[in-house]
């Protein structure tokens, strides 16, 4: 994890999909009411994340990185998934302020692929034109 309140986008960071403009966006993390949510960054400026029930944002974040080969390390991919279940390779990279952990996932919709937070037993819910949306079937970031 790299943290990133700047507009500089670190070496090798993971790409998690675009926007509709087809705009690079990668994964990252940021806190909002006392959790620690995936979301998704957009150019270095700022991150995309859902919380209770909306879309929320933040300029102080955290990037995912390892997105290639990084110091023969850690390689990420996308499994398809749905409804919440987690499997053993499966990246937490956050958790609510109750200690629930919190996983990556992506979707395609309206011409993006965008990225949000997989719930256990749940499903996927992303941060999108002002709103929180759920997803039940989805792809997983995995390790």
């Amino acid at each position: 994890m790299v943290t990133s309140p700047s507009t500089q986008i670190p070496n090798y960071p993971v790409l998690g999909g675009f926007d509709e403009q087809g705009r690079d966006l990668f994964v990252g993390r940021a806190f909002n009411n006392n959790n620690l949510l995936p979301c998704y960054v957009t150019s270095g400026s700022s991150c995309v994340f859902s919380d209770i029930g909306r879309e929320g944002g933040n300029y102080t974040f955290e990037f995912l990185v390892g997105g290639v080969a990084f110091n023969n390390g850690p390689r990420y991919s996308w499994l398809r998934n749905h409804r919440g279940e987690i499997p053993p390779a499966a990246v937490c990279l956050g958790q609510t302020k109750d200690g629930d952990p919190l996983f990556v996932g992506r979707v395609a919709f309206e011409n993006g692929l965008y990225i949000g937070k997989v719930i256990p037993n749940q499903g996927l819910y992303i941060g999108l034109k002002g709103t929180e949306m759920f997803f039940p079937d989805y792809e997983l970031l995995v390790q």
